[in-house]
């Protein structure tokens, strides 16, 4: 009989201690990225799913940049295989508040049919975490950083006294980059002036500044108004790098009859990765040059040209 209560005892000692060990564990393989996001004054939504996806809102004025890499929270649950808990996240509706304006959670997405999930076999649970942001009207551009919500696992196999579940949180890092949109106004038209034509043709180089020049020693004339350069304006959040792109490829002119004249080799006197003035905006200028056939049909040539500016 000693024998046999000691024994009893020592398997209830381990017991107790296998218990413990398969206590609930979470922890977070990484936060929840809005990445860049352009909005519009008026403000609007967004959602990023749990899946890494964003979804823009009804009203479409906010939206992520085509080079950001937003992704959704990821945490691991661990535990015995076939432990049932609940998931949630606290505050449900968290608020950004910072100098450039207010964010708000409107929703979070969970990737689970429904907050009542399940360990696998192998004892692990991963659950994706997405969001609906809500952008007030006149936010400012910044950074949006939110440490505040709790990403909590309620254990609904727990053995214990207590009739509520034990519980285990840690937190959701939310962030968002807000950015004003990019404007891009063009202020004033290439320009090659009047020219005298004469029958060698020639090419005329219009540079950003202002200079032109002839390309070769036979030159046509000009009469009137002088050759000049394109002048655009960019405006947008202040201290932001963006892409300037200009046209890589020849452009035709076209006369009222349907001939044409070559544009090619455009030039500007900014970088083509550049920074924004931290206030006002940024003017830079294009340039081309223009090459005149042998024996031109005279005439007024114009057409058009594309350029474009994004944010890095």
């Amino acid at each position: 009989m000693f024998h046999r209560g000691l024994i009893t005892l020592l398997l209830l000692t381990l017991g107790a201690t296998g218990l413990l060990a398969q206590a609930l564990q979470v922890t977070r393989q990484q936060g929840l990225d809005f990445g860049h996001l352009i909005a519009e004054s008026p403000g609007g939504s967004l959602t990023l799913t749990p899946e890494s996806q964003l979804i823009l809102g009804a009203d479409r004025r906010v939206r992520g940049f085509q080079t950001a890499s937003p992704h959704g929270a990821l945490f691991r649950i661990t535990g015995p295989p076939g432990r049932r808990v609940h998931v949630e996240l606290d505050p449900p509706s968290p608020i950004f508040q910072s100098p450039s304006g207010r964010l708000r959670i409107a929703t979070f997405q969970l990737g689970l049919p429904s907050p009542d999930g399940q360990l696998n076999g192998q004892g692990f649970l991963d659950v994706f975490v997405g969001a609906t942001l809500d952008v007030s009207a006149g936010n400012q551009s910044g950074l949006f950083l939110l440490n505040s919500a709790q990403f909590i696992v309620r254990d609904r196999d727990a053995k214990g006294s207590s009739r509520e579940p034990d519980t285990f949180s840690t937190p959701c890092p939310i962030r968002a980059h807000v950015r004003a949109p990019l404007t891009l106004e063009r202020k004033q038209d290439l320009s090659f002036g009047d020219i005298l034509l004469r029958p060698e043709g020639g090419q005329l180089c219009v540079e950003p500044g202002g200079r032109y020049y002839w390309k070769d020693t036979r030159r046509p004339d000009f009469i009137h108004a002088k050759p000049r350069p394109a002048q655009f304006l960019v405006c947008g959040s202040g201290d932001a790098m963006i892409n300037v792109q200009i046209p890589t490829a020849t452009v035709m002119l076209r006369n009222a009859a349907g001939q044409t004249v070559l544009l090619k080799e455009f030039t500007t006197d900014v970088d083509r990765s550049i920074r924004l003035p931290d206030a006002g905006p940024l003017s830079f200028e294009i340039g081309a040059t223009l090459v005149i056939g042998a024996n031109q049909a005279p005439g007024a040539y114009s057409g058009t040209f594309t350029i474009s500016v994004n944010y890095l």
